[in-house]
């Protein structure tokens, strides 16, 4: 079975949370000090990433390293690779609020599991880039197959 449930929590949390050895971890950090978040070991798997709580539509000329294209990817491609016995994620950031959010709003919508159409403080520049990515990675999967069939049929 997919993916059944994601949640989304500040580091604290993450850090004190004892391992779920079904569920895969997210874990989202920054470059201010605070450090890699300490999870502990047992978990299914762990993708670490880091950029900065910032929207470029929101704030300009900020020193902060802002979510990629290539952060996306990498987030996209852990979450699509999971094996069937990974029943939830957990994803952290530094407050749990915003990049976290956004990330987990995204894993709900690609499992089809219900996220709280009232929230609202998730990071919409993550999820912009998370959707955008998604489907470009579907489309290039679609392609490929369409192609792979194409070359079996033709030979």
């Amino acid at each position: 079975m997919p993916v059944e449930r994601v949640l989304f929590v500040g580091k604290h949390a993450a850090e004190s949370n004892m391992p779920w050895p079904d569920w895969a971890v997210i874990s989202i950090t920054d470059f201010d000090g605070y450090g890699t978040a300490d999870i502990k070991k047992g978990w299914h798997s762990i993708l670490r990433v880091a950029f900065h709580d910032v929207d470029p539509a929101r704030t300009s000329d900020e020193p902060d390293v802002e979510m990629t294209a290539d952060h996306a990817r990498q987030i996209v491609e852990f979450v699509r690779n999971l094996p069937t016995d990974v029943k939830g994620v957990m994803v952290h950031c530094q407050a749990g609020v915003s990049r976290s959010a956004a990330v987990a709003k995204w894993i709900a919508g690609e499992f089809r599991i219900p996220f709280d159409g009232r929230y609202d403080r998730y990071n919409r520049h993550v999820y912009k880039l998370l959707v955008e990515v998604g489907k470009a990675k579907k489309t290039q999967n679609v392609s490929a197959f369409a192609v792979s069939a194409v070359l079996k049929i033709g030979n």
